[in-house]
């Protein structure tokens, strides 16, 4: 549900289980101790933010905040 060229924000365990709720990840894959990116490579990545190399590919883009993206994904799936 995540689409390429979209980079989110993921501030808390809370957004990460919200996450869990539209795209295929265990809610309790990892602990959110402070800001994560969530992007699609070839697969879903989720990464801290603090870990993002320089010269990655997602680095100019700026991130999404999650409570506005979750909101317009959930209108969507109806």
């Amino acid at each position: 549900m995540l689409k390429h060229g979209v980079l989110l924000l993921i501030e808390d365990q809370e957004e990460l289980n919200l996450l869990a709720e539209v795209v295929d990840i265990a809610d309790d894959c990892l602990f959110v101790d402070e800001p994560y990116l969530a992007f699609m490579d070839e697969v879903l990545m989720i990464v801290p933010q603090s870990k993002l190399e320089t010269g990655h590919f997602m680095e100019s883009v700026k991130p999404r905040r999650f409570k506005p993206w979750y909101k317009s994904i959930k209108r969507k799936m109806g």
